[in-house]
């Protein structure tokens, strides 16, 4: 599937999925900078973006993939924190905490529970 199209379906799909939480009384007062704003994030940050990402897909190893996509959360909260200033929540920073426990263990091919169940089930 080409790029192009994989983008327009998953913008396509995250619309009709976030439809039920639109605030349609928030976008009403907004002038033409409020949705030069909202185009521009749509346009540029989502639909170009995917479009370079998932054509960069056909030439990365899976594990780069997974790695990018596992990160990308943690990415989004220390780059809000290092470039805004805004404070990372408790819970955020749990999951943080989470997501590189997460990333050390597939690395460092730490045992885990569901894995020793895994394991034990395919020697049966």
């Amino acid at each position: 599937m080409k790029p192009e199209v994989l983008s327009a379906v998953h913008c396509l799909i995250g619309c009709i999925a976030f439809l039920p939480f639109l605030n349609v009384a928030a976008l009403q007062g907004g002038g033409a900078p409020v949705w030069g704003w909202l185009i521009g994030l749509g346009i540029i940050h989502t639909g170009i973006v995917y479009v370079l990402l998932y054509s960069a897909y056909p030439k990365v190893p899976t594990t780069v993939i997974a790695a990018a996509a596992f990160l990308n959360p943690a990415a989004a909260l220390l780059s809000d924190f290092l470039a805004f200033g805004r404070s990372i929540t408790a819970m955020q920073g749990v999951g943080l905490i989470l997501i590189l426990l997460a990333g050390l263990g597939v690395n460092l091919g730490w045992p885990f529970f569901l894995g020793k169940l895994r394991a034990s089930s395919q020697k049966a």
